[in-house]
């Protein structure tokens, strides 16, 4: 009879928690542009490429150079079992190390399902919150100098990680679209270390997904967001469509 009893309690938690999780993620609850919210993503994407591929309203160099810089710090890294990653803390690092450049960065999780991580006592896998920023200078040199200035204030998760933060150059406004799509996307696969220092894509169970979700729910899709320089209005207007969309007119799936 306690054996039932529980099998029940168990069944409700389960059904109730599957409830709270679809209310999270249906498109009802687009408008509260929650960071876990697919729909959000979506619609905030479509207006950030919008703003962003608007090339003649001057806020990307058409002579410069522009680049997607990678930030990890060991700070961010948490246990799924015990995570404690301070969004405000972080963005306020980003801003410090990309004082002075244009840019538009989001924070995301990567989770490491075979890395085994301790925090707080707590042991499980690695989640590794890092940084994509896509950012603009009058030439590739100077991003170099830049990167050179301020790798000595993120610390490697791992210790034979190198070159941080990383730099990879976007030669076309194509390569910046992807680029910025990509900074939008899903936390929907999780990653390997390989021997080699590189990574690979590995699938996460329901498990990595329902914490990170507990996590996550809280948090604003913009809290993920920030931007410097000519960047600032880019976010800015890209916000301001994207909230402005969700009461002119019902989206459709």
């Amino acid at each position: 009879m306690i054996e039932q009893s529980y099998q029940q309690n168990e069944i409700m938690g389960h059904e109730k928690g599957s409830r709270t999780i679809r209310a999270y993620l249906s498109q009802e609850k687009l408008a509260d542009f929650n960071l876990v919210n697919p729909y959000a993503r979506k619609l905030f994407r479509e207006y950030l490429l919008m703003e962003v591929a608007d090339v003649e309203g001057g806020q990307f160099p058409t002579g410069g150079a522009i680049m997607l810089a990678t930030f990890a710090d060991h700070a961010w890294a948490c246990c799924d079992r015990a995570l404690n990653f301070d969004f405000d803390k972080a963005k306020q690092k980003i801003r410090n190390a990309l004082s002075g450049m244009d840019y538009i960065a989001a924070i995301e999780a990567g989770v490491y399902p075979h890395t085994k991580w301790t925090t707080d006592g707590v042991t499980g896998c690695l989640v590794s919150f890092h940084c994509h920023a896509v950012v603009w200078r009058t030439s590739k040199s100077k991003l170099r100098r830049h990167q050179a200035k301020i790798a000595a204030r993120f610390k490697p998760v791992h210790e034979d990680d190198k070159n941080l933060p990383v730099l990879n150059n976007l030669k076309t406004i194509k390569d910046v679209l992807k680029a910025l799509r990509y900074l939008t996307k899903m936390t929907l696969e999780g990653y390997r270390r390989k021997p080699s220092g590189t990574q690979e894509h590995v699938p996460l169970d329901a498990g990595h997904h329902y914490r990170l979700f507990k996590f996550l729910r809280g948090r604003s899709l913009f809290d993920a967001w920030l931007a410097g320089g000519k960047g600032t209005e880019v976010l800015r207007h890209a916000k301001i469509a994207a909230m402005g969309a969700v009461h002119a007119e019902p989206m459709s799936e």
